[in-house]
């Protein structure tokens, strides 16, 4: 919504567009715990419903660094501006290296999570209230998760230089979630490789992910069909294994990291947007240097 009105510039289109964000009660879900201010990640309204034990209520909460960065962006208008920096600063920043170069990282290391936010907003030309690159930082989190395949790649046929990415998806099993250091403790995979999360590193590591396609398409032509590459496959389940689903939030993170890797339209017109432009402001976003 918010994308759609700043690009068609169109009356209707950003009444509608604001009348909509407006009704979102930010508030309803923050809460605090051991002095942090935090979102709760869920709620279930249904009695021993889905991850819920017994009453309905929250569930969780966003007390990590994961896929979740939008909302402090989304909400900061609609909040006080004291809560909104709070928020931002209460998820926790633990950090691994890659090369040496620190990586703030996902608890499970999965590659989606430094991709959704970031497929939206233009964290290559802003640093964050803290002088965080989380551009730079998706970057290297792409280049560890393809460098921990190629180092697996004896042990599982599906992994080389140009087949990787280990992220949250289809699977041989129905769906799982699957990782790569940096993060906490092992991460967990079998061979499967989320394709979808591989193409989103499109501009963060634009020759390694291209060299990626084009094995996927010439030499794994199950890997595609009408609709371009499907979800994952793992050559190292018998019998070898090829996702034939789509899914709208997977393939749409692939869709516009290649719009933003041809033209970067998505991230100008979400970044440029009023609304963003004055959570920046309000979260004490700087631009980088030189941008």
């Amino acid at each position: 919504m918010i994308t759609a009105a700043a690009y068609f510039q169109d009356a209707d289109i950003q009444e509608l567009a604001s009348r909509l964000l407006e009704r979102v009660d930010w508030n309803w879900l923050v809460f605090e715990r051991d002095g942090r201010m935090l979102f709760h990640m869920a709620y279930n309204p249904d009695r021993y419903g889905d991850y819920v034990e017994g009453e309905p209520g929250f569930i969780s909460q966003w007390n990590m660094s994961a896929e979740q960065k939008m909302m402090y962006l989304q909400a900061a208008p609609f909040v006080a501006p004291e809560t909104a920096r709070r928020l931002y600063a209460g998820f926790s920043r633990d950090t691994g290296f890659y090369q040496g170069k620190p990586v703030i990282f996902i608890p499970g290391g999965s590659l989606f999570a430094y991709l959704f936010s970031e497929a939206w907003m233009d964290f290559g030309s802003y640093l964050d209230p803290y002088g965080v690159d989380w551009f730079e930082n998706t970057r290297r989190a792409a280049l560890a998760n393809r460098s921990f395949c190629i180092e697996n790649s004896d042990k599982f046929k599906t992994y080389h230089a140009n087949s990787w990415g280990l992220s949250a998806g289809d699977c041989p099993r129905g769906y799982s979630v699957y990782g790569s250091p940096p993060c906490k403790g092992e991460p967990w995979h079998d061979g499967t490789i989320s394709i979808y999360a591989a193409l989103g590193c499109l501009p963060f590591i634009p020759e390694e992910t291209l060299a990626l396609a084009d094995y996927l398409y010439h030499q794994q032509p199950r890997t595609w069909g009408y609709f371009g590459f499907y979800d994952a496959y793992n050559l190292d389940v018998t019998p070898t294994w090829y996702s034939t689903s789509l899914y709208g939030i997977d393939k749409g993170c692939s869709m516009i990291m290649t719009d933003n890797y041809l033209s970067g339209l998505i991230w100008k017109t979400y970044t440029g947007s009023d609304l963003i432009q004055k959570s920046l402001a309000v979260l004490e976003f700087t631009k980088k240097p030189g941008v």
